[in-house]
């Protein structure tokens, strides 16, 4: 996953859920899906997202979790909406959970509609919620058969393989059940492969970059770091972000780029990219390799004359931001390069990578 994918849009989270963080990720995907659709259609993506982090729950089994176990990921490619999730269940779930989808898979519309209201009036619902409600509700509103696989664990429970589609257009999926499952299953394989925990591909506008920042408050410095590194993270993400709002090369009214967390050699790894033009790359390059060569007292230094120029407040914070991640980071954990866009002429792929100790 890149920003040369031909995806409108990508989110991808690897670890346990807990309220929180699912608040938080169903914040940031609605929020996405508002920028990207209106109306009915809207509310119908928000829902399914909803849902679809309430079926992980419900499902889910307070197993010991050795490795990252539970996944979620949702992609807009095209008219096309994909929400996939994977959770470790017990090994006696497993065919309770494929006779109730298969069930489902097998009924139309109208029929549907009268499962779900007989199972409103019948069913005792559990502290977990009605889990065959919430799949018969995902299966009426995509209108498409609910695409399901399990996996044998090393444990001898299985992972539960989940995928909604939603489709906002009339023309008809030119993949195949087998191979769209099959295909994500690929990127969770790829995601713990290289100890990716968080993965978001789209458009940085400022209702974006607050729900993300929530999440690496969250989510990912009160476990790793001390509360001086935390802040220092904190900051440095702020920045990186705001970098992309500001500077990325606006298309059709969006600013696009990527931000990615792993870990690496017991370093939690930030990663940003965004396509910058050709014409700003070497402006752009100069600045970075002056700053790094500096030491830190030429570094402050020259921060504090930034701030003293009279410039815009958007001059200003682009003129220090770069000062200020590296000030947080150290230099020496800082790379960045400029790549070649596969699909834009004279244009590149800025990325920068902050590596932090969890030592």
């Amino acid at each position: 996953m890149n920003l040369n994918n031909q995806d409108d849009f990508n989110l991808a989270y690897l670890g346990q859920f807990d309220d929180k963080i699912t608040n938080l990720l169903i914040d940031l995907s609605s929020n996405q899906a508002s920028n990207l659709q209106s109306g009915k259609s809207n509310r119908k993506i928000s829902f399914l997202i909803a849902e679809c982090f309430q079926n992980v729950i419900r499902h889910s089994d307070n197993l010991e979790k050795i490795e990252n176990n539970d996944f979620f990921l949702l992609k807009k490619a095209g008219n096309v909406f994909y929400i996939f999730s994977i959770n470790l269940i017990k090994k006696e779930k497993v065919q309770k959970i494929e006779n109730a989808i298969s069930t489902i898979n097998e009924l139309d519309k109208d029929e549907l509609k009268k499962m779900y209201l007989k199972e409103l009036e019948n069913s005792e619902i559990s502290d977990k919620g009605g889990a065959g409600l919430g799949l018969i509700e995902i299966a009426r509103k995509t209108n498409n058969k609910l695409i399901f696989d399990f996996t044998e664990s090393e444990s001898g429970d299985y992972l539960f393989h989940f995928l909604t589609t939603l489709n906002l257009s009339n023309e008809d999926e030119e993949s195949t059940s087998n191979e769209l499952i099959f295909n994500f299953k690929k990127i969770y394989s790829k995601m713990l492969a290289k100890n990716t925990l968080f993965f978001y591909k789209g458009d940085f506008k400022q209702n974006t970059i607050l729900p993300i920042l929530s999440i690496v408050e969250a989510n990912y410095l009160p476990s790793n770091f001390s509360k001086s590194n935390s802040k220092k993270m904190y900051l440095v993400a702020i920045e990186a972000l705001q970098n992309i709002s500001r500077h990325s090369l606006e298309k059709e009214n969006k600013k696009e780029g990527t931000f990615t967390i792993k870990e690496h050699d017991n370093n939690l790894v930030i990663e940003f990219s965004n396509l910058v033009s050709g014409s700003i790359k070497p402006e752009l390059e100069n600045e970075f390799n002056y700053l790094i060569s500096l030491d830190e007292e030429s570094l402050g230094d020259l921060y504090k004359k930034r701030l003293k120029t009279i410039l815009p407040s958007n001059q200003i914070s682009s003129k220090v931001g770069l000062i200020e991640i590296i000030k947080n980071a150290g230099k020496n954990n800082i790379k960045f390069d400029f790549k070649s866009s596969e699909n834009e002429d004279n244009n590149f792929i800025y990325n920068l990578a902050v590596s932090f100790s969890m030592n």
